[in-house]
C-alpha cells in the first residue's frame, strides 16, 4: 500500500526517526519534575546543627514577631501623643436679615472664617509621648524575653533528642552481642555444658534490652515531637552528630550582678515607669489648658454718611485665648483625686 501512495521504500524510515526526540523530551520532563524531591531528599539527609535549630524557631515564632509588632504601633502613638490636637477651621455667616434686605443691608452682617489650635494641659503631651515610648520599650524587652525562652525551649529539644538518638545507636550496636550470648548459650545447653536456667537468662536480657530500645525510640520521638513544635518538619532530619562548642558558664556571683539586666525584669520595670508616668499624667489635670483662635470677617456694602459713592465697610480680623478656668473647684478637684488614685494604685499593682 506504501508503494501505491509514491512512497519508497527508502522514505518509510524517515517516519520513525522523529521518535527518539520524544522519547528523550519526556526523560527531560521526568526528570525536572523529580528535581524539586531530589533537592527535599537532599536537604533532608542535611545534618541539623543546634544554631540551624536556633535560627529556625526564632524565624517562625509568632510570638516575638507580635510582641514587635505592638512595640512598634506604641511607638507611632507615642509620636500621635506629642503631637499638638489637630486644628479646626470655622466658616459661618453673622447677623445676616431674614426678613428683608440682604448682605449688604445691615452693618453687622459679615462672612467670617476663624482657626482654632488648642493646647492640652499643663506637659501632657510629654507625658503622654513618654508613656508609650516606655510601653514600647516594654514590648521590646518581652519580645527579647520571648525569643530567650524559645532559644532555651529548642536548646533543651534538640539536646534531648541528641541524647535518645545516641542511646538507641549504642543499644542498636550492642544487640548484636547480645543474639551472639543467646545462640552460644542455647549451643552449649543443646552438648549439656549449659543449664536452662543460663538459656532463659541470656534470652532475658535479649528481652529486656529489646524493651529498652523501645523505650529509647519513644523517648526519641518524644524529643522531636517537641523540636517540631518550634522548627517545623525541619525536626525530622537527622541531628548533628557533634555537639556545639560552649564556654565555661560564669561564676554565680556574677551570674546575680548581672540578674537586674534579664529581658523580663526590665520589661516589668518599664511598665511600673509608664504607670508612674499615668500618675504625673493624671495630675496635669490641676493645671489650666487653653486654646487660641485667630480669625477674619468680611463685610460689604456702604456706610450711612451721605456720600453717594459711600465708603465701602472694612473687614475685621480678631483674637481669642480660651482658658479653662477652675470654676466648680470641689467637683473638679473630686475627679481630679479619683484619676490620681487610679493611676497610683496600678503603679502599686506592677511595682
Amino acid at each position: 500500500m506504501l508503494f501505491q501512495f509514491g512512497l519508497r521504500p527508502d522514505t518509510f524510515d524517515d517516519f520513525r526517526t522523529p521518535r527518539r526526540p520524544g522519547i528523550l523530551g519526556l526523560i527531560a520532563v521526568i526528570g525536572l519534575l523529580a528535581w524539586p524531591f531530589n533537592g527535599a531528599n537532599a536537604q533532608r539527609d542535611v545534618p541539623l546543627t543546634i544554631a540551624e535549630a536556633e535560627d529556625l524557631a526564632l524565624a517562625s515564632e509568632p510570638g516575638q514577631q507580635a510582641l514587635r509588632a505592638r512595640a512598634a504601633a506604641l511607638k507611632e502613638q507615642a509620636v500621635v501623643a506629642g503631637a499638638l490636637p489637630d486644628p479646626m477651621l470655622r466658616l459661618g455667616l453673622n447677623n445676616y436679615p431674614i426678613e428683608s434686605g440682604g448682605f449688604t443691608t445691615e452693618g453687622m452682617t459679615s462672612a467670617g472664617a476663624v482657626y482654632r489650635q488648642a493646647f492640652p494641659r499643663g506637659d501632657t503631651r510629654s507625658l503622654s509621648s513618654l508613656k508609650f515610648t516606655r510601653l514600647a520599650e516594654a514590648q521590646i524587652r518581652e519580645a527579647n524575653a520571648r525569643g530567650d525562652d524559645v532559644l532555651a525551649a529548642t536548646r533543651i529539644a534538640w539536646l534531648d533528642l541528641y541524647y535518645w538518638s545516641k542511646a538507641r545507636d549504642l543499644v542498636r550496636e550492642s544487640r548484636p552481642f547480645f543474639e551472639d550470648l543467646a545462640t552460644i548459650t542455647r549451643s552449649l545447653y543443646a552438648v549439656g555444658r549449659r543449664n536452662q536456667q543460663d538459656v532463659l537468662r541470656a534470652e532475658l536480657e535479649l528481652s529486656r534490652l529489646d524493651d529498652r530500645l523501645i523505650d529509647i525510640e519513644r523517648q526519641r520521638l518524644r524529643a522531636r515531637a517537641q523540636l517540631g513544635q518550634w522548627i517545623g518538619d525541619d525536626a525530622g532530619r537527622r541531628v548533628a552528630d557533634k555537639l556545639p562548642q560552649w564556654d565555661d558558664s560564669p561564676p554565680l556571683e556574677d551570674l546575680l550582678a548581672a540578674l537586674h539586666t534579664h529581658p523580663t525584669l526590665q520589661a516589668a520595670d518599664a511598665r511600673i515607669a509608664a504607670q508612674d508616668t499615668g500618675v504625673d499624667l493624671a495630675e496635669q489635670r490641676n493645671k489650666p489648658g487653653w486654646a487660641l483662635d485667630v480669625g477674619y470677617s468680611h463685610r460689604n456694602g456702604s456706610l450711612p454718611n451721605g456720600d453717594p459713592q459711600g465708603a465701602g465697610r472694612n473687614g475685621t480680623y480678631g483674637a481669642r485665648q480660651q482658658t479653662r478656668t477652675l470654676a466648680w473647684p470641689w467637683r473638679l478637684s473630686f475627679g481630679r483625686e479619683r484619676a490620681t488614685r487610679a493611676w497610683q494604685g496600678r503603679a502599686r499593682a506592677w511595682a
